[in-house]
Protein backbone atom coordinates (compact mmCIF):
# COMPACT_ATOMS: atom_id res chain seq x y z
CA UNK A 1 0.00 0.00 0.00
CA UNK A 2 1.45 3.43 -0.80
CA UNK A 3 1.98 6.27 1.75
CA UNK A 4 -0.36 9.51 0.82
CA UNK A 5 0.79 12.28 2.06
CA UNK A 6 -1.50 14.28 4.39
CA UNK A 7 -2.39 17.29 3.49
CA UNK A 8 -2.56 20.10 6.57
CA UNK A 9 -4.45 22.92 5.57
CA UNK A 10 -2.92 25.86 6.54
CA UNK A 11 -4.54 28.07 9.12
CA UNK A 12 -5.28 32.06 7.93
CA UNK A 13 -3.41 34.72 8.81
CA UNK A 14 -5.23 37.59 11.22
CA UNK A 15 -5.19 40.95 10.90
CA UNK A 16 -3.57 40.55 14.30
CA UNK A 17 -0.35 37.95 12.69
CA UNK A 18 -0.28 40.57 9.63
CA UNK A 19 -0.16 43.83 11.86
CA UNK A 20 2.87 42.24 14.00
CA UNK A 21 4.80 41.00 11.30
CA UNK A 22 4.43 44.71 9.78
CA UNK A 23 5.86 45.92 13.12
CA UNK A 24 8.55 43.57 13.25
CA UNK A 25 10.19 44.45 9.81
CA UNK A 26 10.18 48.31 10.22
CA UNK A 27 12.96 50.13 9.06
CA UNK A 28 14.02 53.47 10.58
CA UNK A 29 14.34 55.17 7.16
CA UNK A 30 11.12 54.28 6.70
CA UNK A 31 9.51 55.12 9.74
CA UNK A 32 8.20 58.39 10.33
CA UNK A 33 5.21 58.09 12.71
CA UNK A 34 7.50 57.56 16.06
CA UNK A 35 10.75 58.43 16.94
CA UNK A 36 12.11 55.40 18.23
CA UNK A 37 11.88 51.55 17.37
CA UNK A 38 12.73 48.90 20.16
CA UNK A 39 13.97 45.34 20.23
CA UNK A 40 13.81 43.34 23.54
CA UNK A 41 15.15 40.03 24.53
CA UNK A 42 11.93 37.13 24.06
CA UNK A 43 12.15 36.43 27.73
CA UNK A 44 12.31 39.86 28.71
CA UNK A 45 9.87 42.37 29.27
CA UNK A 46 10.35 45.88 27.30
CA UNK A 47 12.53 48.25 29.74
CA UNK A 48 10.15 50.10 31.74
CA UNK A 49 9.58 53.49 30.70
CA UNK A 50 10.02 54.45 34.59
CA UNK A 51 13.22 53.05 34.82
CA UNK A 52 14.88 54.47 31.84
CA UNK A 53 13.65 58.06 33.03
CA UNK A 54 14.57 57.71 36.66
CA UNK A 55 17.16 60.42 38.19
CA UNK A 56 17.81 58.74 41.04
CA UNK A 57 21.60 57.17 40.53
CA UNK A 58 20.70 54.44 43.07
CA UNK A 59 17.37 52.82 40.92
CA UNK A 60 19.24 53.78 37.76
CA UNK A 61 22.36 50.95 37.10
CA UNK A 62 20.92 51.40 33.27
CA UNK A 63 23.55 52.50 30.51
CA UNK A 64 23.86 52.01 27.04
CA UNK A 65 26.67 51.77 24.15
CA UNK A 66 25.90 54.81 21.29
CA UNK A 67 26.32 53.91 17.86
CA UNK A 68 26.00 57.03 15.33
CA UNK A 69 25.39 55.59 11.55
CA UNK A 70 24.36 57.20 8.38
CA UNK A 71 21.35 56.82 6.31
CA UNK A 72 23.35 54.41 4.58
CA UNK A 73 24.00 52.06 7.09
CA UNK A 74 21.23 52.45 9.53
CA UNK A 75 19.12 50.00 8.23
CA UNK A 76 21.44 46.88 7.53
CA UNK A 77 22.88 47.43 11.43
CA UNK A 78 19.41 47.58 13.05
CA UNK A 79 18.08 44.67 11.64
CA UNK A 80 21.38 42.78 12.95
CA UNK A 81 21.08 44.67 16.24
CA UNK A 82 17.33 43.87 16.90
CA UNK A 83 17.89 39.89 15.80
CA UNK A 84 21.00 39.87 18.15
CA UNK A 85 18.86 41.91 21.08
CA UNK A 86 15.69 39.38 20.55
CA UNK A 87 18.22 36.19 20.30
CA UNK A 88 19.48 37.49 23.77
CA UNK A 89 23.14 38.09 22.29
CA UNK A 90 23.16 41.59 23.23
CA UNK A 91 22.03 43.68 26.39
CA UNK A 92 18.76 43.96 27.91
CA UNK A 93 17.25 45.82 24.61
CA UNK A 94 18.29 48.28 21.81
CA UNK A 95 16.54 51.14 19.87
CA UNK A 96 16.93 53.33 17.15
CA UNK A 97 15.59 56.87 16.07
CA UNK A 98 13.09 56.93 13.30
CA UNK A 99 13.55 59.44 10.33
CA UNK A 100 10.64 60.72 12.24
CA UNK A 101 12.80 62.98 14.21
CA UNK A 102 16.67 62.81 12.51
CA UNK A 103 18.47 65.64 11.69
CA UNK A 104 22.27 64.40 11.08
CA UNK A 105 22.56 60.88 11.86
CA UNK A 106 21.24 58.20 13.29
CA UNK A 107 21.66 56.33 16.38
CA UNK A 108 21.61 52.82 17.90
CA UNK A 109 21.17 52.45 21.59
CA UNK A 110 22.24 48.68 22.62
CA UNK A 111 21.40 48.83 26.61
CA UNK A 112 23.13 46.89 29.08
CA UNK A 113 21.54 46.30 32.88
CA UNK A 114 24.09 47.26 35.27
CA UNK A 115 26.70 50.03 34.20
CA UNK A 116 28.98 48.66 36.89
CA UNK A 117 28.80 45.35 35.49
CA UNK A 118 32.03 45.64 32.82
CA UNK A 119 32.22 42.46 32.11
CA UNK A 120 28.87 42.63 30.94
CA UNK A 121 29.49 45.96 28.90
CA UNK A 122 32.89 44.76 27.31
CA UNK A 123 30.64 41.26 26.38
CA UNK A 124 27.88 43.04 24.53
CA UNK A 125 30.76 46.09 22.96
CA UNK A 126 32.53 42.53 21.70
CA UNK A 127 29.36 41.16 20.54
CA UNK A 128 28.53 44.61 18.62
CA UNK A 129 32.07 44.21 16.84
CA UNK A 130 30.79 40.65 15.92
CA UNK A 131 28.01 42.38 14.17
CA UNK A 132 30.37 44.65 12.06
CA UNK A 133 30.43 47.71 14.52
CA UNK A 134 34.39 47.98 14.65
CA UNK A 135 35.20 51.60 14.65
CA UNK A 136 35.15 53.50 18.17
CA UNK A 137 31.95 54.16 20.22
CA UNK A 138 30.81 55.35 23.44
CA UNK A 139 28.97 54.09 26.49
CA UNK A 140 26.95 56.57 28.28
CA UNK A 141 25.00 55.49 31.53
CA UNK A 142 21.39 56.86 31.30
CA UNK A 143 21.47 58.92 34.93
CA UNK A 144 23.62 61.10 32.42
CA UNK A 145 21.12 61.61 30.02
CA UNK A 146 18.81 62.41 31.80
CA UNK A 147 21.23 64.86 34.19
CA UNK A 148 21.94 66.73 30.72
CA UNK A 149 25.63 65.20 30.73
CA UNK A 150 25.81 64.69 26.56
CA UNK A 151 29.27 63.11 27.16
CA UNK A 152 30.01 59.84 26.76
CA UNK A 153 30.87 58.23 29.99
CA UNK A 154 33.70 55.79 28.28
CA UNK A 155 34.44 56.34 24.86
CA UNK A 156 37.20 53.28 22.68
Amino acid sequence: MAKVKSETKKKPVTKKETKKKEIKDELPTEVTDKVWLWAHRDNDKPIPETELKSKDVGNNLIGKWLIYLSKGYIDEFWIKIKKATEEGLLGIGAKVKTSKSVERSYVICVYTKDYNNEEDVNRVREELKNLGILRPISYKRDIDTFMGNNEGFYRE
